[in-house]
């Protein structure tokens, strides 16, 4: 059985510091992959344990297929937690580690079948009789992970699994676990730094900062309409381009924002989101620009639509599969 989570305007603080989580409301649908997604110290880890029942809730309430769950023990929660760090049992073999859950939970029953099944599904069966210091850091992991998923949960709660990876392992990995939360069906909730991980693995992404939540979205939307700078500034490799422009709207002439010496004249008819900038004339704006959304040409050579911008080139990286161009906008 899959499961709901709901958080209604939860937060958490420790003594004498700030709130680390400050009134998170959010919703995750039976069977969801949900990524939280911030910077180091935003709070993503402690909403984790707080659903984990491993941090307690200060104030607002945590709902579990709509039931009442803050006082609820993390043993009587039916979550599983893929760590960091792998936490196995250095004395234990692969087997005994992905067995242990088992045999606590029903001491009479044999866990042999459930973890073949699952050893199995992670390609590790012959790793079953190893010691975790015989193992790899990506097999270490699959180990952990198969701990979480023999035990059949009803939501997996994944912190930062891969960070201590190298990024090869990483990119496989990141697929491996895409592929088995859609298969088991299970509700996931994945903390992350890594926009990669999130843009690629989540159902929606939601976007922490300072433990306030920034925005909640498909990491389509996210990406392409972020809710404010904060949002379009840690989306997206290369980061995008924010300039500070003033937006001028004559009565009688085309709507421009001007950048210094320099104007970017919006493309008529004006789309919804430039007609509403009418009732910003005269202030200054911030724009973004995607490096998608630029192209380098000689001032003669702008295609229809196109608006051309002149800049002065102070860095130029190879990444073998692009090239990315530093320049300054003269404003």
């Amino acid at each position: 059985m899959t499961r709901a989570i709901s958080l209604h305007d939860v937060s958490k603080a420790y003594p004498r510091g700030p709130r680390v989580v400050d009134r998170l409301s959010l919703d995750v649908s039976p069977g969801e992959f949900l990524v939280l997604l911030g910077p180091s110290g935003c709070g993503k880890s402690t909403v984790l344990r707080m659903i984990a029942g491993l941090e307690e809730i200060d104030e607002g309430h945590l709902l579990l297929d709509g039931e009442y769950a803050n006082d609820l023990l993390p043993s009587d929660r039916d979550m599983a937690m893929v760590f960091q760090n792998f936490a196995l049992y250095p004395n234990m073999t692969s087997r005994a580690n992905i067995g242990f859950p088992l045999r606590i939970e029903d001491p009479g029953a044999d866990p042999r079948p459930r973890v073949d099944a699952t050893a199995r599904m992670l390609g590790i069966e012959d790793l079953l009789d190893r010691l975790p210091g015989q193992l790899s850091g990506g097999e270490r992991q699959r180990v952990a992970m198969g701990r979480a998923i023999a035990r059949h949960p009803s939501a997996f709660l994944m912190d930062e699994p891969l960070s201590n990876l190298d990024a090869k392992l990483r990119a496989h990995l990141r697929a491996e676990i895409s592929r088995l939360t859609r298969e088991l069906g299970v509700t996931t909730i994945y903390v992350t730094h890594d926009q990669a991980e999130a843009m690629s693995l989540g159902d929606r992404v939601a976007v922490l900062r300072g433990g306030v939540l920034q925005q909640v979205d498909s990491p389509r939307a996210v990406y392409a309409l972020p809710r404010n700078v904060f949002v379009a500034a840690f989306i997206g490799t290369p980061r995008i381009n924010l300039l500070r422009g003033l937006v001028r709207a004559p009565l009688d002439g085309a709507m421009t924002i001007s950048l210094g010496k320099q104007f970017l004249r919006l493309p008529e008819p004006l789309s919804l989101d430039h007609q509403l900038l009418r009732v910003q004339q005269g202030r200054e704006v911030i724009v973004g620009l995607r490096s998608e959304a630029i192209r380098i040409a000689k001032r003669s050579a702008a295609r229809p639509g196109e608006v051309p911008i002149t800049g002065l080139v102070e860095h130029v990286e190879f990444q073998g599969h692009e090239v990315l161009v530093l320049s300054l906008i003269p404003i």
